[in-house]
């Protein structure tokens, strides 16, 4: 018997979460056209359900959700592995300042587990900008440039993972960061959208 992050059910069964559950997880595949990116795609819809547990995990620090969301990303990852060589996974980093304060890297601890579990290497960068982008506008964050840094050069093709998309920004200057250290290839992978 297993517990379920969402419900705190226990459950029998192969997945991360409980059948109940997993029928509200609502699995969209969407693509996304973002400069600099050769494919970009989101996984799940942003629904209530969704919103609810993601912001449990982000803002409420509660890892119980590691694993069942780890998961999401590895079954899409499988998918784009059947068509591309993935050298590298890395995240959207977290400010140095905000990470020391917060002490939880929400979207870099789901990377050491697919790392892991997948065997690819992780590649970091740095986060520039100090701001936390939820408390931006809309406007704010779509005309924000030079967020991040290159922590060195590399080479291959590369995977970048984040948490939820809004304007493209943080993904899109994430590309130009993955480009500016050598990557060929450089493809994407959001846990949640809008349709």
């Amino acid at each position: 018997m297993k517990i379920c992050p969402f419900c705190n059910e226990d459950f029998d069964g192969g997945m991360p979460y409980c059948s109940s559950c997993g029928a509200n997880i609502e699995i969209i595949r969407k693509t996304f056209y973002v400069d600099g990116f050769d494919e970009l795609h989101s996984i799940v819809y942003y629904n209530d359900f969704f919103r609810e547990h993601l912001f449990n995990y982000k803002f409420g620090m509660q890892k119980k959700y590691l694993s069942a969301l780890a998961y999401l990303y590895e079954e899409e990852l499988k998918n784009i592995m059947q068509n591309e060589k993935i050298d590298y996974i890395t995240s959207v980093p977290m400010n140095t300042e905000k990470l020391r304060k917060k002490g939880f890297d929400h979207m870099g601890e789901i990377l050491k587990i697919i790392s892991k579990d997948m065997g690819i290497k992780i590649y970091n960068y740095e986060k520039l900008q100090k701001r936390d982008m939820h408390k931006l506008s809309f406007s704010e964050r779509a005309n924000m440039k030079n967020i991040f840094k290159k922590s060195a050069d590399a080479s291959g093709n590369v995977l970048i993972i984040d948490d939820i998309i809004t304007t493209g920004t943080t993904m899109k200057d994430s590309a130009r960061v993955m480009k500016d250290a050598g990557f060929e290839k450089i493809f994407g992978l959001i846990l949640c959208s809008r349709r």
